[in-house]
């Protein structure tokens, strides 16, 4: 997903949470939770330049597809 999409859409679900758990809750930015999210130390995104694009996009890390793909299972 084209990182303008994606940190729109966090944001917006970012500032409902603010809105019921206070301005404190999540303190960061979207753009920074999702930067933070595809580091090397979390690795739950992962963050590429597709084709004819110059804008960032962000996908689900392998590792985390696996995750949720377990998750599943247990319902």
């Amino acid at each position: 997903m084209a990182q303008a999409d994606l940190a729109e859409s966090l944001e917006d679900e970012l500032f409902a949470l603010r809105e019921s758990l206070g301005s404190d809750a999540f303190p960061k930015s979207a753009l920074e939770y999702l930067n933070d999210w595809a580091s090397t130390e979390k690795g739950w995104l992962r963050k590429c330049y597709v084709q004819g694009s110059d804008e960032p996009h962000f996908d689900l890390s392998p590792p985390t597809e696996k995750a949720i793909i377990w998750l599943a299972t247990l319902t």
